[in-house]
């Protein structure tokens, strides 16, 4: 690629063969194309190095970069936004899906944001191992501008806030996750974590709108 994209995509996985081609496909099928998308394979034994190889010769907008070193999961989405060249970077999973017009209603909101804006979230819905797809039905579909701190506040009183993002439905502004020292693996919700530090500097935006798509599974990461 010889230009700068406007958005990044950070896709970290391991051993992710059962569902890869599947997420890569709903990537490549989007609305919206000015994009990169960073695959850190963590030291993949399947026929993930392979897929993602594939992919990459099928796409110019997506790059493999290999760890032969296993790390931990944390460290391993640190490595993909780590490769991510974009401002701002779609963190995705490699057993999701993205709804077609993700990309391009996501980078609508980043291309609007105020500078004090560190993270966008995303509504999702949830398909289950026997194809029982569930969206949680939602009040308003406005979209939620939150202080970051206050909206910290409002969360530790019990007020009624917007949910924080997922991996998947999260999107980060590099410099802010930076700032803030990126994941770390003594967490188990190492995400929630890194949100709530975030917060403390930069505001939230959150879309009720349904972009993305969380497979629920017996051998997904949060099992």
């Amino acid at each position: 690629m010889n230009h700068s994209v406007s958005i990044s995509i950070g896709l970290p996985v391991h051993n992710g063969a059962n569902y890869l081609r599947e997420a890569l496909d709903s990537v490549c099928a989007q609305s919206f194309g000015d994009f990169e998308v960073m695959i850190s394979d963590n030291a993949s034994t399947d026929e993930t190095p392979a897929i993602c190889e594939e992919y990459a010769r099928r796409d110019p907008r997506i790059r493999v970069s290999r760890s032969e070193q296993f790390l931990q999961h944390a460290e391993n989405v640190n490595r993909a936004v780590g490769l991510c060249s974009a401002e701002w970077v779609k963190l995705f999973c490699h057993d999701d899906l993205m709804a077609p017009a993700c990309m391009a209603r996501i980078q609508e909101f980043a291309a609007k944001c105020p500078p004090q804006v560190g993270l966008i979230g995303n509504g999702e819905q949830w398909l289950f191992a026997n194809g029982y797809c569930y969206s949680a039905s939602v009040s308003s579909s406005e979209v939620q501008h939150w202080e970051g701190r206050a909206y910290l506040r409002g969360g530790l009183a019990g007020a009624r806030v917007s949910p924080l993002p997922s991996l998947t439905t999260a999107t980060v502004r590099k410099s802010a996750w930076q700032a803030v020292g990126g994941f770390e693996s003594r967490f188990v919700h190492f995400d929630v974590f890194l949100w709530t530090r975030m917060l403390m500097h930069w505001d939230y935006i959150y879309t009720p709108e349904v972009l993305t798509t969380n497979r629920i599974h017996s051998a997904q990461v949060a099992v």
